[in-house]
């Protein structure tokens, strides 16, 4: 069984972003920030985060290439070239790229637990057995997966997040 690499697809769609993001600088010839990074949030970051949840890069070399469109076109704004990434991030109001990611990834997972979709819910998930612990009572059974390319599929990597077990370096 061979695997399919996400990279080859985010190259493709940093491509079209990049050129997108110079466009929207280009064409626009107003200076307000706000309205750039709406423009941005449009017609850049929809590109980039269109069905995510397919192919959710799992290699440090796709996520930080995804993270380099916000990255440069935030930088490329009027007045915010001095600031570190996380404070243009703040001050646009935008999340990074890969909380966006796991945020959406959060959003299905909820539409699936809670029937919002017509999916159905046993072909990804089923409700852990374990009913004496803290928190929520929609936590979901991890399975062992016996390959590294299996974890990093939707229904795996998903529920130790919807279970509580946050990612801690996303804060």
């Amino acid at each position: 069984m061979t695997w399919v690499s996400p990279s080859l697809h985010i190259s493709e769609i940093t491509a079209k972003a990049h050129q997108r993001a110079s466009s929207i600088l280009r064409c626009f010839v107003s200076n307000d920030v706000n309205l750039l990074a709406r423009a941005f949030t449009v017609y850049v970051r929809a590109l980039v985060g269109y069905c995510s949840i397919a192919w959710s890069p799992c290699l440090k070399h796709d996520i930080e290439q995804l993270e380099k469109v916000q990255r440069r076109f935030t930088k490329r704004l009027h007045g915010l070239r001095s600031l570190p990434y996380k404070d243009r991030l703040r001050f646009l109001g935008l999340p990074s790229s890969e909380l966006r990611r796991l945020q959406l990834d959060l959003i299905c997972c909820y539409n699936i637990v809670f029937r919002l979709v017509d999916v159905n819910f046993s072909d990804f998930f089923e409700f852990s057995r374990v009913t004496n612990t803290r928190g929520h009572a929609y936590k979901l059974y991890k399975s062992h997966c016996n390959h590294s390319i299996r974890s990093q599929f939707f229904a795996e990597r998903i529920v130790l997040i919807w279970c509580g077990i946050a990612y801690t370096h996303l804060r």
